[in-house]
């Protein structure tokens, strides 16, 4: 085979597409889409895909680059979900065996990097989590306004491996805060495992505020389902940050970590509280 295909508007799933343009070559059952362009959602992707079908069980690689896609109308189109906006900008590269979506996920191997401009995830106020337990896990009053976090940039690397996809270091930047998140999210059981680590204490004010800035960032747990997400705060590391603030911010704390003999009762002491500050 040797083709070319070009679509001025089509719907894929629910989403809309537009100037579509595919270069087809096949020869002894490898079917190559070399280049693939299309338009969406204000934006463009580009790439190039491969589909082995000379065996029983077809095998596929696929890279792409998206620029500035507009998530938000893609997810409620596609998925009818109102979950998260911003600009949307990713490198992917993938690979995968098989022709139904059971067997993809399980199959499914790579890495790549999204990110997502100038938006924010809704349903969720990750601000509030880290700054105020009592208000984002339940024990105090909640405003009647739907939560959401919004953000500067939102950066997430990740690999795949078997369905498995893991996020080292996926970073959120806001006006308020910085916020550092790594885990897992499992595509074949759809679970997640994921912990969120705040960094920063910032000022909605700029980088001008001089003001000194106090209040216990308080990390979050994530695990659950896709559908049905828990989130929890991580007590134990916010009290040993706490912990932290109070001795290695005072003078005395720092007199009390002073070295002395590690065999007396008062070295002794003073080896459990460096240990508690070291976790």
């Amino acid at each position: 085979m040797d083709g070319l295909i070009q679509i001025d508007h089509l719907t894929v799933k629910k989403a809309r597409v537009q100037d579509v343009y595919l270069k087809v070559t096949a020869k002894n059952g490898i079917i190559n889409l070399n280049p693939m362009k299309l338009n969406m959602y204000q934006g463009n992707l580009a790439g190039t895909a491969a589909v082995d079908v000379s065996k029983d069980t077809p095998q596929s690689t696929i890279t792409l680059k998206v620029k500035n896609i507009q998530v938000n109308p893609l997810l409620q189109d596609v998925a009818e979900k109102d979950i998260l906006e911003g600009a949307t900008h990713a490198q992917l590269s993938l690979n995968m065996i098989g022709d139904t979506a059971a067997r993809i996920k399980k199959t499914l191997n790579g890495g790549g990097k999204l990110a997502f401009k100038n938006g924010a995830i809704k349903g969720i106020d990750l601000a509030s989590m880290v700054r105020n337990v009592k208000v984002a896990f339940g024990l105090a009053e909640k405003s009647a306004e739907r939560p959401k976090t919004d953000f500067t940039e939102l950066r997430v690397p990740f690999t795949i491996k078997n369905g498995l996809v893991n996020t080292p270091k996926a970073s959120l930047k806001s006006p308020l805060l910085r916020i550092i998140a790594s885990g897992d999210a499992d595509l074949v059981k759809e679970t997640l495992d994921m912990r969120v680590e705040p960094k920063v204490v910032a000022s909605i004010k700029g980088q001008g505020d001089k003001s000194k800035h106090s209040g216990l960032m308080v990390p979050v747990v994530i695990s659950g389902t896709f559908a049905q997400p828990k989130f929890r705060p991580d007590l134990k590391s916010a009290a040993t940050q706490e912990l932290k603030q109070k001795i290695l911010g005072s003078e005395e704390g720092k007199k009390l970590l002073e070295d002395d003999d590690p065999a007396s009762d008062k070295g002794k002491v003073k080896g459990l509280i460096k240990g508690l500050l070291e976790q």
